[in-house]
C-alpha cells in the first residue's frame, strides 16, 4: 500500500507498534509502517496507523457514514465543543457521560498501557487516563480517528496516539505489553466483534495482557432488548436519550455485528484462563451513572429495589415484591439492564482496585 500522507509525531514516539501479521517490529520509513524489504506495510494517514491487512480491511477504515461526515464537517468550521452541541441537538443525544465510574475504577497501578477500543468522541479518553503516555485509543475507521483526534487537541492535547484497527482480532502491540483492555457495548459493531468471533479476539487480549492484566467490560442486558419487555418498560418511563460517545461509536459500524452476550463473554473468558468476573452495576439504572457498586453487595441490592420505581407509582408494592423474589432467588443481575464485567487473571486478587470512591 502506498502511503498518502507522512508521518507526525504520533508514532515517533516511544510506543512500539508491531506487525499484526508477523509480530515484528514496525519501522518508520518513508512514511509507511515497516518491517522490512518485502514485508507487510501499513500506511500513516494523517498521523494515524492504519493496521488494515487486506483490501477489504483497508475499505472498512476508509468508509464514512452520514453520522460522521456530518460531524467532520461540523469541527472543520467551529470549536470541538460548539460541534458537540450541534450534534447533540440533530441527533437527540446527551454528552452527560454514561461510564464515569466504572473509568474512574481503573485509578489501579497498571503494569502497561490503557488499550480503549472504541474512542466514540473523546470524552471517555479523557477520563479513562489524562495521561497520553499510558493510552492507546484504537478506532476502526479513519473518520473516527479524525473526530477523536480533532476534540482531544482541544479538551486534552498531548501525543495521544490513536491507531485505525479495522480488526480487533490481530494487534499492533507487543506481546505482554497492555495492563487494561477496555470495550464497551457500542463499540462492538464498529470493531465486527460478535459471538461468532469473540474467542478469536479473547486470544489476541490474552497474548498483549501482562501478567496481571485486567479486561472491563460493559455489556447491555439482551433481555432487555426483547421487544415485548421494551414496550412493557416505555409505558412507565420514556426511553432517556443515548449519550454523544455511544451514538458516535455506533455511527462508525462498518457492517453488521451480532450482540455479545454476557454469558457468551464469561464463559468464553473463563475458557481461555481468565477469573470469574466483578460484576458492577450503575445503580438506578444505565442512565444515572452517578453509583456504580457490586451487583452481588446486599447494600447495592436494596438501593437499587428503593429507587426500582417512584415512591408514589402506583406499582411500587408490586415492583419491590418482584425485586426481593429476585434477590433471594438469585436472579437479581439477571434483571439489570447494564453490566460492567472486570476480569482478572487467575490468582489475582479478588475485586482488587475495583472498589468504588
Amino acid at each position: 500500500m502506498s502511503a498518502k500522507s507522512t508521518t507526525s509525531g504520533l508514532v515517533d514516539r516511544p510506543l512500539e507498534w508491531v506487525c499484526p501479521q508477523t509480530g515484528q517490529r514496525l519501522e518508520t520509513r518513508d512514511g509507511i509502517l515497516a518491517t522490512g524489504a518485502g514485508g507487510p506495510e501499513y500506511e500513516v494517514v494523517d498521523g494515524f496507523p492504519v493496521f488494515a491487512c487486506s483490501e477489504t480491511e483497508q475499505r472498512r477504515a476508509e468508509q464514512h457514514g452520514p453520522v460522521l461526515d456530518g460531524l467532520l464537517e461540523r469541527l472543520r468550521e467551529s470549536s470541538s465543543e460548539e460541534a458537540a452541541d450541534w450534534f447533540c441537538r440533530r441527533h437527540g443525544c446527551t454528552r452527560e457521560p454514561y461510564a464515569t465510574d466504572w473509568k474512574c475504577l481503573l485509578a489501579r497501578p497498571s503494569r502497561g498501557l490503557v488499550l480503549e477500543l472504541g474512542a466514540g468522541f473523546g470524552d471517555d479518553s479523557v477520563t479513562l487516563t489524562r495521561d497520553p503516555s499510558n493510552a492507546v485509543l484504537a478506532v476502526p475507521t479513519l473518520a473516527n480517528a479524525r473526530i477523536v483526534r480533532r476534540h482531544l487537541d482541544e479538551q486534552a492535547p498531548g501525543p495521544w496516539p490513536i491507531a485505525v484497527l479495522p480488526s480487533v482480532e490481530r494487534l499492533p502491540l507487543a506481546d505482554d505489553s497492555v495492563g487494561a483492555i477496555t470495550l464497551e457495548e457500542a463499540a462492538l459493531a464498529g470493531f465486527g466483534i460478535s459471538e461468532q468471533n469473540f474467542a478469536r479476539v479473547v486470544a489476541e487480549w490474552k497474548r498483549v495482557l501482562t501478567a496481571d492484566g485486567v479486561v472491563f467490560l460493559g455489556l447491555g442486558n439482551s433481555l432487555h432488548r426483547l421487544p415485548g419487555l421494551a414496550a412493557l418498560r416505555s409505558q412507565f418511563a420514556a426511553p432517556a436519550p443515548d449519550s454523544m460517545n455511544r451514538t458516535v461509536k455506533r455511527a462508525q459500524a462498518t457492517g453488521g455485528a451480532g450482540l455479545l452476550r454476557i454469558g457468551t463473554a464469561v464463559r468464553e473468558m473463563r475458557r481461555q484462563g481468565f477469573g470469574d468476573p466483578s460484576i458492577y452495576a450503575p445503580l438506578p439504572s444505565e442512565r444515572q451513572t452517578d453509583v456504580v457498586l457490586p451487583v452481588r453487595d446486599r447494600v447495592a441490592m436494596d438501593y437499587f429495589i428503593d429507587h426500582l420505581v417512584r415512591r408514589n407509582s402506583a406499582i411500587t408494592r408490586v415492583a419491590t415484591k418482584m425485586a426481593r423474589l429476585a434477590l433471594k432467588q438469585g436472579w437479581f443481575q439477571h434483571l439489570l439492564p447494564y453490566h460492567y464485567l472486570f476480569f482478572e487473571p487467575p490468582g489475582a486478587a479478588a475485586g482488587r482496585g475495583h472498589e468504588p470512591s
